[in-house]
């Protein structure tokens, strides 16, 4: 029945990728690490857990940059707020700015074999535009707008599923949708193996009407915690890759990677090079 329940589960997170497209925007460890994208998904009783992450330059041309800082601290047993700023250069024309907080509510139950987690959150998005290039194209203008987000989390023994969608109220309603499972399998004294599968669907993506998804699947290896490293196929034709490792009690460094398959996904690919850090100070 258990199995049965998580193959269930997984099937569902994975079929409906039939189709996908050029682009995307998720960071790289995002797809290994859903606490960066779900408001819900907090499992572990932190008082304080930051991840911090920076897009490494492939190339001296590389225009696009991107710094983000996600801060969560369980303050109760049942309770946790978050904080998440990022900063991104998408062109040498414009700076992408966002902020926002988030609320989680865990409820655990059946003698704490199973826990539910509730998130939202909200905040702003800025975009700001070089000034020659507005003074040459008057209908491009400086932009402040609103989003909100919420999730949900499950966890039941090793099995996590998490499910989260991000609305982002600019001229129409854009907005995103990701689903998240992992199973951690015991192989021997310390070392595990972990099945994962996501899928992301974007709205409105370059004008166009429909939801348009991308699913990966993959695997991730690890030894206690000291060592971790994965990798996904996604249906765009990119090979994601994590790997971390545990730099003191307190602290985790961990790198993203992607590989195009195709020529066509290479400037997508070159943007997974990410290289983070979390802290975690414990009740």
């Amino acid at each position: 029945m258990k199995k049965s329940l998580i193959i269930a589960i997984l099937t569902v997170l994975i079929l409906p990728a039939t189709k996908s497209f050029a682009q995307e925007f998720r960071y790289g460890a995002s797809i290994f690490k859903h606490e960066l994208v779900n408001p819900a998904y907090r499992f572990e009783n932190n008082l304080v857990d930051i991840n911090a992450l920076y897009c490494i330059p492939v190339s001296s041309d590389q225009e696009y940059n991107n710094t983000n800082l996600n801060l969560h601290s369980q303050f109760m047993d049942n309770m946790g707020v978050g904080l998440k700023a990022n900063y991104s250069t998408p062109s040498d024309k414009r700076t992408a700015i966002s902020g926002g907080l988030t609320y989680n509510y865990n409820l655990n139950f059946a003698d704490n074999k199973h826990t539910i987690v509730f998130g939202i959150g909200g905040g702003v998005d800025m975009d700001k535009f070089d000034s020659e290039l507005k003074n040459n194209n008057p209908e491009i203008k400086d932009m402040t707008k609103g989003y909100a987000e919420i999730g949900l989390a499950y966890k039941f023994d090793n099995l996590k599923v998490g499910v989260s969608s991000k609305l982002m109220f600019r001229d129409d309603v854009e907005y995103n949708i990701y689903t998240f499972a992992k199973y951690d399998i015991n192989i021997i004294e310390g070392f595990k193996i972990a099945p994962i599968v996501s899928y992301v669907a974007y709205s409105n993506y370059q004008g166009g009407n429909d939801l348009k998804g991308i699913a990966d699947a993959g695997l991730l290896f690890g030894y206690k915690k000291y060592v971790e490293i994965g990798a996904t196929y996604a249906s765009n034709d990119i090979v994601n890759t994590f790997a971390s490792v545990w730099a003191s009690d307190y602290a985790r460094i961990f790198y993203s990677g992607g590989i195009a398959i195709s020529e066509e996904q290479q400037n997508i690919a070159k943007l997974r090079n990410e290289i983070g850090i979390r802290f975690i100070l414990g009740k």
